[in-house]
């Protein structure tokens, strides 16, 4: 059986397309579950009433505590032997879990099946799989950690994926609860407990794209940067420690952390932040070496102008 988890917030006018999606499946051995995460819109009420009519329907009212809470929730309630998680403004192509399950048929070892997705309303160079040279079925463990964790091979965050439950709990795999961007801590995790993929090269997720508008997007902006910059720390705690290919990880971490910097400068430079970190950001489109780019991470988390603007914006260290 497949559980097919969907956090839920404020998403009626999208909700009944994701439900549907999942219901128009031709692969039928599923369980859904509605995580509705505190919602003032009529997002729970449309998830009771599907779950009326459907006994692999189920729903769950929680009080709001992000997407992670939400996909916790639904890990811990789920029965089956597969994860597979959807947004609840998003949907899926009829015959989704059907080519998944087909690859897992194929790769019975396979411990997780990613597939493409097609962007609505946007673009993502790295959302689709098409035309892209990635292997059907791989268990090369290098591989594996390296294009999971380079946004620009496979993608990142848990939507869309197939995943072995066992495999989750083996590893006790959650969601960090309370921290913005978890996709990315989630990602890091996963890259270091998929010991098996398939990659199915059909695009069988929909992303609807919602457009931010232009008032207030600075100050957006720079909340987003102090999001970004809790989420480092996550990273850095859950990298402390681990042996498996750890300087691949941190390299790989350090470098998209710094690349994003750049996308940031304005703040970095609004703060005060060491010199030495501004020039190794720069640095970071070419290869730098490992402990320069595990150094300039640390430039930045261990800054005492870091320490004491993150006083100020909730930040923990």
């Amino acid at each position: 059986m497949i559980s097919i988890i969907v956090p839920v917030y404020n998403v009626e006018k999208y909700l009944c397309k994701c439900i549907d999606s999942v219901i128009a499946q031709t692969y039928q051995e599923w369980e859904l579950l509605l995580i509705d995460d505190g919602s003032t819109d009529s997002s729970g009420n449309i998830c009771d009433e599907y779950a009326k009519k459907d006994p692999r329907i189920r729903t769950f009212h929680k009080t709001n505590g992000g997407a992670a809470a939400a996909r916790n929730t639904g890990l811990d309630a789920s029965i089956g032997e597969w994860i597979y998680f959807l947004d609840g403004d998003d949907y899926i192509s009829d015959d989704c879990i059907e080519l998944m399950m087909q690859c897992v048929k194929k790769h019975p070892k396979t411990d997780a099946v990613y597939a493409g997705t097609e962007v609505i309303n946007g673009f993502h160079t790295w959302a689709s799989y098409k035309g892209k040279n990635l292997p059907e079925y791989t268990e090369d463990a290098w591989w594996i950690n390296t294009s999971i964790l380079k946004r620009d091979v496979l993608g990142m965050g848990p939507c869309n994926k197939l995943l072995r439950k066992k495999m989750l709990t083996d590893s006790h795999m959650h969601f960090v609860d309370g921290l913005r961007y978890e996709d990315e801590v989630w990602n890091m995790q996963l890259a270091q407990v998929i010991h098996s993929l398939c990659i199915l090269k059909k695009d069988t997720y929909f992303y609807i794209k919602h457009c931010d508008s232009s008032m207030g997007q600075n100050n957006k902006n720079q909340q987003k940067f102090y999001l970004k910059l809790k989420m480092w720390n996550s990273m850095i705690d859950h990298i402390q420690g681990k042996r498996w290919q750890i300087q691949n990880q941190v390299k790989l971490v350090a470098s998209w952390a710094v690349g994003i910097s750049l996308t940031y400068y304005p703040y970095i430079k609004r703060l005060s932040m060491p010199k030495l970190l501004l020039r190794l950001a720069i640095k970071a489109r070419s290869r730098l070496s490992f402990p320069l780019l595990y150094l300039s991470l640390l430039a930045l988390i261990k800054s005492p102008t870091y320490k004491e603007f993150s006083k100020h914006h909730y930040i923990g260290l």
